[in-house]
């Protein structure tokens, strides 16, 4: 079974985490997503982790760290999904419509990246 991308708050959750994360959900295309048993329990492990940092200023210093550190992993993820559009528009003949049907995006946004996706070419 797939788990939802949305992680549970945890017990060290203070009221400025619940504002910011209630906040993230709003966020234009905010929707459920689906994420490996694995990759849920290692980020939930680093989201543990982060919490367990008493220091505000290191905490916010780890965090900024940490997304510099997945930034490349979401470049690679990126140019998986453009390669995939641009394939299936260009080659199986897929419509901006039918690909932001497949996707759950819109039908701009799929124009968006696929035209990124020819553009790395």
């Amino acid at each position: 079974m797939r788990q939802s991308a949305r992680l549970a708050p945890t017990d060290h959750t203070s009221r400025y985490q619940h504002r910011v994360h209630g906040r993230r959900q709003l966020r234009r295309g905010a929707r459920d997503g689906h994420l490996s048993a694995g990759l849920t329990a290692a980020l939930r492990a680093e989201i543990d982790r982060l919490n367990a940092i008493p220091d505000a200023d290191d905490r916010a210093a780890e965090v900024t760290e940490l997304y510099a550190g997945i930034d490349p992993f979401l470049d690679e993820i990126t140019a998986i999904r453009s390669a995939a559009l641009v394939e299936l528009h260009e080659d199986h003949g897929y419509t901006y419509d039918r690909l932001a049907q497949l996707t759950g995006l819109t039908r701009s946004r799929v124009g968006r990246i696929c035209q990124l996706g020819r553009d790395d070419d």
